[in-house]
């Protein structure tokens, strides 16, 4: 009896285990997101928005994809960009708590983490740069809110209302997809739902003329970088099943212990 209780010791260790919560490791994660590898993702940020901004490519790109016939979708992506990354995340995490799934509750926990963080970066790097938005302070349905190329190369920092680069609903809608995805490694599902509302919402940005292109690019870098660096962070703590059998050995029986994590 005494071998049998030594052997299922890891088990109870693994059942005391705290639950991931949306505060675990947030130092690292947010130095991970802005180090290392994530640097490219960032370079690639700036210098995708210098090249759009001065060739032209913003101010030719917001013609281009301006859809007064998709209006009503961007709009709905703006609405949808506010609230979805919060819902989805306590729901996820608050279902994996309540139903004691780690890995569940780790998804939950890394989105959080993920949306939050990059919202404190995007709002951060919004005040700093003061872009303007596309249309420049016009309704949207006057025609003269198009033929302002110089508006497109206009940077005016540091600023409370010129707020637009990068876009914080595609970094956030970003953030959120490649965070889940991280954790939820094996089931490539995920990855194409998440990825796919993040793309729904980043194109409402440009087809509703509320972002220029660079704005969304910048956004969808930024929050890959942060997502990806928090998600993979949150994989260990959510991680897949493992059963181990224990061979165990009692007077003169021999048998098996299941012990593992499920």
């Amino acid at each position: 009896m005494a071998a049998a209780l030594s052997a299922l010791a890891p088990l109870r260790a693994l059942a005391a285990e705290p639950m991931p919560t949306p505060v675990d490791g947030v130092g690292r994660h947010a130095a991970d997101a802005f180090s290392g590898p994530s640097l490219w993702l960032h370079g690639a940020a700036v210098a995708s928005t210098v090249a759009l901004s001065w060739s032209g490519g913003d101010h030719e790109g917001r013609r281009a994809l301006d859809a007064p016939g998709l209006y009503s979708f961007a709009d709905a992506m703006v609405l949808a960009g506010w609230i979805a990354p919060p819902v989805v995340g306590l729901s996820a995490w608050g279902a994996g708590l309540a139903t004691e799934r780690r890995r569940l509750a780790a998804t939950g926990a890394a989105a959080l983490q993920a949306v939050t963080l990059t919202f404190a970066a995007t709002a951060a790097a919004k005040l700093l740069t003061g872009r303007p938005y596309p249309l420049g302070g016009y309704p949207r349905a006057d025609p003269a809110a198009r033929d302002h190329p110089g508006l497109a190369r206009t940077w005016e920092p540091p600023s409370l209302e010129r707020t637009a680069w990068p876009s914080g609903h595609t970094s956030v809608a970003v953030a959120l997809a490649a965070s889940i995805s991280a954790v939820q490694g094996d089931r490539p599902w995920v990855a194409v739902a998440s990825y796919g509302g993040a793309a729904a919402i980043a194109a409402g940005m440009l087809v509703g003329v509320h972002h220029f292109p660079s704005d969304v690019a910048a956004g969808a870098l930024l929050g890959q970088a942060i997502g990806g660096s928090v998600g993979r962070g949150f994989a260990a703590s959510g991680a897949p099943p493992t059963v181990t059998l224990v061979p165990l050995r009692v007077g003169d029986a021999t048998g098996a212990a299941i012990v593992g994590a499920w």
